[in-house]
């Protein structure tokens, strides 16, 4: 969710496979519907990266920013990864982002323009990605069951591996509060660790 002109906004898929509405909380109308200009299939994930910029990962590995403000046209499209984007985050206050692809590949970018600054790769694929709400961190959840951890500066520098879990890691949140970490997994467990407070 994000705000325009002081109005609470949620951006969702919908039954066609590429395409985005942004809907008005209050009244839920659909304000606008974004559409990616070449066939990049279906939707895997969805990021408001500042006001009125929306961020969409999609199945071809690319990665398409509007404006809402301007919905007839993307701000910027890069094909980041060879294969279906499965997660990415991006940090406002870094302007940093992460993303992962099912095939494994991880990459570092800079703002909307998507420039790309660093890639690694994750045997086995990547489920999902977060960054901590300071933007030095950024965790990233294996299907080989590790949650890999990699500095929020362009250089995607890794920093530590955490192996909790038997099965792939599906979902990763920072808490907005003391920066702790939750990992939830395919083995129905859920960890939480303390990463780096105060850095």
């Amino acid at each position: 969710m994000f705000s325009i002109h002081d109005k609470l906004m949620l951006v969702a898929s919908t039954t066609e496979q590429s395409h985005v509405a942004v809907i008005e909380v209050d009244s839920g109308e659909m304000v606008t519907l974004l559409k990616p200009h070449q066939t990049a299939g279906m939707v895997m994930d969805i990021k408001a990266a500042s006001e009125g910029f929306i961020m969409v990962g999609y199945e071809n590995g690319s990665i398409v920013v509007w404006d809402v403000r301007s919905p007839d046209h993307e701000t910027n499209a890069a094909n980041l990864h060879g294969e279906a984007v499965s997660s990415f985050d991006y940090c406002e206050r870094t302007q940093r982002g992460v993303s992962a692809s099912v095939d494994g590949t991880v990459k570092s970018w800079g703002g909307t323009e998507l420039k790309e600054t660093a890639a690694t790769d994750i045997k086995g694929g990547v489920a999902c990605v977060r960054a901590r709400h300071d933007g030095k961190l950024f965790a990233v959840g294996g299907c080989d069951s590790r949650v890999h951890i990699y500095s929020g500066k362009p250089k995607l520098s890794a920093l530590a591996v955490i192996r909790a879990h038997t099965q792939s890691v599906q979902s990763l949140a920072f808490s907005a509060l003391d920066q702790t970490l939750a990992a939830g997994s395919r083995d129905k467990a859920v960890s939480m660790w303390s990463l780096y407070k105060g850095s």
